[in-house]
């Protein structure tokens, strides 16, 4: 294997694991918040006029200054 095929496997690798460590945080992350849901009684998390504000027009504006 010359040295350009060992650095796009070692790319690859890296790139598995960390997609795998963002699927674990994704599910940790999810995993607290219903369980969070669940003791407080709410469906969903609260938000403020502020954030629903921010994302509504957030995606549509982003970079347009």
């Amino acid at each position: 294997m010359n040295p350009n095929q060992m650095m796009i496997a070692k790319a690859m690798v890296s790139q598995t694991a960390l997609r795998d460590e963002a699927l674990r945080s994704r599910a940790a992350r999810n995993r607290s918040q219903v369980a969070a849901s669940q003791r407080t009684g709410g469906d969903r998390p609260r938000t403020g006029f502020k954030g629903i504000f921010q994302g509504v027009l957030g995606l549509g504006l982003a970079g347009r200054r």
